[in-house]
């Protein structure tokens, strides 16, 4: 290193080693820091500070583009599947025609080995590098994984076709395997199934197809306890807009107010959203929303009569005896609200 070098990189870096890094594999790009036998050579030191550091980003598209394109498409696949089986990387590279490109993008920083899976190094990292596809080879990447079925099973498959061939029909099998994930209480798969349909719902053309995935997401923030989440995306413009538009989509909306309404004590609000459900859900035709909400006012009934200050529901301990009550009071309030 030429006398005043190093006080000239760390100046250019400001002392922060994250830019010192981005500054020196700057200069290695542009030929001006080289190492010849066995030592660090730099080009001309007034120049170090010269030129806009690179930021962190920059860095890794720069080295993005110094890769081979059969090292792009094995980084790539394991960054649209999130992670792959050490044992599977040999038919990616396989497939791929480039052996060895997975044991060099690990030298090179790009991936590492967690347990028996490789996957990219950071989730920063693995941002960009779906980025870097989105502008590249994405689809024929895309075509090569589908092919391999790497992560075979349903939701491996669906969050691939989500990321690299994200279509209409995509985004509305999605949300139906979301709904079963639903059912078998899977509120944590939902969600991120649910998260990655949002990325893309530009492509749903119907109101009502957007505001089914917004009503999904509802169900699995309230599923996961997150009730705050589900209030804001009660209030997403997307939705209320298609509420006023749909009798049905109005029927859910006004169930899960209830709903949320309803846990967090809020009885009169629930109590009237409730009842709002049970009129819409009957213009609709919708008889399983306007049966879970004639239960739902049917247990508010019961637990607070027309006691606006009655304390919340989470308050009160059910005995065996008060779930028969609650039964039967049930039947009277299907029976007064014209239930078949």
């Amino acid at each position: 290193m030429p006398p005043g070098g190093a006080r000239a990189l760390h100046q250019a870096a400001g002392g922060n080693p994250a830019s010192l890094l981005a500054v020196l594999f700057d200069l290695m790009a542009r030929g001006q820091l080289e190492r010849i036998e066995g030592r660090w050579k730099l080009a001309e030191v007034g120049r170090v500070g010269q030129g806009a550091i690179p930021s962190l980003d920059q860095r890794w598209r720069r080295r993005w583009q110094q890769l081979p394109k059969e090292h792009q498409e094995a980084l790539g696949a394991i960054a649209l599947l999130g992670a792959v089986d050490s044992t599977d990387t040999h038919r990616l590279e396989e497939r791929i025609a480039s052996v060895g490109a997975i044991a060099a993008l690990r030298v090179g920083g790009w991936l590492k080995l967690a347990g028996h899976r490789i996957r990219v190094a950071s989730d920063g990292l693995q941002d960009l590098v779906e980025g870097f596809l989105d502008n590249d080879h994405g689809r024929t990447l895309s075509e090569v994984l589908l092919a391999m079925q790497l992560g075979a099973d349903d939701l491996s498959s669906l969050m691939l076709r989500l990321r690299a061939l994200p279509s209409r029909d995509a985004i509305s099998e999605a949300v139906r395997f979301a709904a079963a994930l639903v059912e078998k209480r899977e509120f944590s798969q939902a969600a991120m199934l649910l998260r990655e349909c949002t990325r893309h719902e530009s492509l749903l053309i119907e109101p009502s197809e957007r505001a089914d995935l917004r009503l999904k997401s509802v169900e699995v923030s309230i599923g996961l306890g997150s009730l705050k989440d589900a209030e804001q995306q009660l209030e997403d413009r997307v939705l209320r807009e298609a509420a006023v538009g749909s009798v049905a989509v109005r029927a859910k909306t006004h169930w899960y107010r209830g709903t949320l309404a309803s846990r967090a004590g809020r009885t009169e609000e629930a109590r009237q959203a409730f009842e709002a459900a049970i009129a819409a859900a009957r213009e609709a035709g919708d008889v399983p929303t306007r049966v879970k909400a004639v239960v739902a006012h049917a247990e508010l009934a019961w637990m607070h009569g027309n006691d606006k200050n009655a304390p919340p529901p989470s308050t009160i301990h059910k005995t065996h005896s008060m779930k028969c009550r609650c039964r039967l009071n049930i039947k009277m309030s299907a029976d007064s609200w014209s239930m078949p």
